[in-house]
């Protein structure tokens, strides 16, 4: 019997979303973007914001993102909003009443509005993005020495069939150190350390944030798919976020595919299709994964990864005891913000920053010529993997 289970794996992927909204981004139709993302799983954003977030949000994101972004960085009465976002009173008072009851956000006893999440303009992202660039070059230097030991070490664990180093850099590096090793050590030597004494209660539920998809849009992560056909095994990654440009995931269509899962477990070892049907093939040229008539996207043995996790936990822990010992920077950055004006807790933005230096981080790494370069196009098989066998 075969099955198959999906995941949203995880820096930023529990919920997220593009909509159109009123900031200066303009994507092909002509239409600005606006992401929002959470830290977390469905209990949290549900104890946090309520059952009917998603709906309340959706009904009309263009106009509530108007009010977010009108919001940003400021609390304003109603008449102040109402004069520079445009919109009619009586839908700016309906879109209030609708984003306050799903605590997006509140009133201050004075009366203005304000956002109960953080919502970062594109101009705000470069800013702490240039605050947070020594803690990035830090990691990123405790990282970069020991790229040749892990490449070596994957050289001489690697199967006959594995792809070279170049090929599967990424991931070894984005997916289990950065967003692996990195991220779990972080979020460890976070409670170690006391950092949640400056979460409120609700971000320590879950914590989330808006981005604006404008040139200095920062965010990483990725997608986790496991497949399962009796004894064996097949996990897909798909990284994504500024670095791979990828922020919908075509894979997401396959979630629940038994055919997509039938026609991945012909694939030959060497990249080769195998016995696939021409319906097959055709859903894999629809996914944007084959290249000249053969599939594009590495497979590696999950033997071979697992021979380099200790190295990679190592790092990454290495990693993250550099980030700590520049967390001031971190809340440096918060109390410098316009951020710090209307909230006192900081968790929502530590996460922003968090993730603002794992991208940044591996723009580093590139820049370094320790991972290869992104092209200025990014095919659709690019970032994506296949890992053959059982890994965890």
């Amino acid at each position: 019997m075969r099955y198959l289970r999906t995941f949203g794996f995880l820096l930023i992927t529990a919920l997220s979303f593009s909509t159109s909204s009123a900031c200066s981004r303009q994507n092909s139709t002509g239409n600005p973007e606006l992401s929002f993302w959470v830290v977390g799983g469905s209990e949290g954003v549900e104890a946090r914001f309520g059952p009917g977030l998603m709906e309340a949000y959706s009904r009309n994101r263009s106009e509530s993102n108007r009010v977010l972004f009108t919001l940003a960085e400021q609390p304003l009465q109603e008449a102040a909003i109402l004069r520079r976002s445009g919109l009619p009173g009586r839908e700016l008072q309906a879109l209030l009443a609708s984003l306050a009851a799903v605590r997006l956000i509140q009133q201050s006893d004075d009366g203005r509005w304000l956002t109960a999440v953080p919502v970062i303009t594109d101009q705000r992202m470069k800013a702490i993005k240039e605050d947070l660039r020594p803690i990035a070059l830090a990691v990123g230097n405790s990282v970069a020495g020991d790229v040749p030991q892990l490449m070596a070490l994957y050289d001489e664990a690697k199967a006959a069939s594995d792809p070279p180093w170049n090929d599967v850099a990424h991931l070894i590096i984005d997916k289990f150190i950065i967003d692996g090793a990195f991220h779990r050590a972080v979020g460890t030597l976070e409670r170690e350390s006391g950092v949640r004494i400056h979460y409120s209660q609700a971000q320590n539920y879950i914590t989330a944030f808006f981005f604006e998809r404008g040139e200095h849009f920062s965010s990483f992560g990725t997608n986790w798919y496991l497949f399962n056909e009796g004894d064996a095994q097949r996990e897909v990654y798909i990284l994504h976020g500024n670095l791979f440009r990828r922020y919908e995931i075509r894979m997401n269509r396959h979630r629940g595919d038994e055919k997509f899962s039938a026609a991945l477990f012909k694939l030959s070892l060497d990249g080769g299709l195998g016995s696939l049907t021409n319906q097959e093939t055709e859903m894999l040229e629809r996914l944007g994964w084959l290249s000249g008539g053969q599939l594009a996207v590495p497979t590696v043995e999950a033997s071979t990864i697992k021979a380099l996790l200790p190295t990679a936990d190592i790092l990454g822990l290495r990693g993250a005891q550099v980030l700590f010992e520049n967390h001031h920077v971190i809340l440096d950055s918060f109390g410098n913000s316009p951020h710090s004006q209307f909230s006192a807790a900081a968790g929502d933005y530590i996460q922003v920053c968090y993730h603002i230096v794992f991208s940044s981080i591996l723009e580093e790494l590139v820049n370094a010529g320790v991972l290869p370069p992104m092209p200025d196009s990014i095919p659709e098989y690019l970032g994506a993997y296949i890992v053959l066998g059982k890994l965890y």
